[in-house]
């Protein structure tokens, strides 16, 4: 099915770069499960609207991963991403130093190490861009392929710190060609 079909009219979008590395490996389908990440967002006590933004950010993301490797996908050079219908949202990793501060912030990890993409590394800058977008940044997306729950505790006390301020966070597992969310583990 199209995305003209999927998602309707649709506006200019910004893709992700692609690698120019001959070796990277190949793009397969991603696929989101939505109800997941609904019972997830509910039980944040998201708001309906606020809900419906998060999964066309989702779906957003969902189709991204699809058309880019997994460890090729950041954002760079301070530029936020728009999904289908024109939420902007903050991608980490990213390469820029500081970019526009926007209401949902994804975080996407591949691998458990300290790499520009592993969740060591993510988690850092998540944890960085909470500090400087304090206040603006209302949901926090982060997506892993790789589920510990110690490498989560060792950001539990800073994410608990922003949510007693409002900050609403959801995790999802990357798990073969499926994102599900997942309950956070503290």
């Amino acid at each position: 099915m199209g995305i003209e079909k999927r998602f309707g009219p649709q506006k200019r979008t910004r893709f992700p770069k692609r690698s120019k590395d001959p070796k990277t490996e190949p793009v397969c389908w991603v696929s989101l499960d939505e109800r997941s990440f609904r019972n997830e967002l509910e039980a944040i006590d998201l708001k309906s609207d606020e809900i419906e933004t998060a999964m066309r950010v989702l779906r957003f993301v969902e189709v991204a991963m699809s058309e880019t490797p997994l460890h090729v996908l950041t954002s760079e050079n301070s530029e936020n991403y728009y999904s289908r219908r024109g939420e902007e949202f903050n991608l980490i990793p990213s390469t820029s130093a500081q970019g526009v501060c926007c209401k949902i912030v994804v975080g996407i990890a591949s691998g458990s190490g300290v790499s520009g993409r592993g969740f060591t590394s993510v988690m850092r800058q998540l944890r960085q861009h909470l500090i400087q977008c304090s206040g603006n940044t209302e949901l926090v997306i982060i997506l892993t392929d790789t589920w510990d729950p110690s490498r989560f505790r060792e950001s539990q006390s800073d994410l608990e710190a922003h949510s007693q301020k409002g900050l609403k966070i959801v995790a999802g597992l990357i798990s073969g060609n499926q994102i599900r969310a997942m309950p956070l583990p503290f």
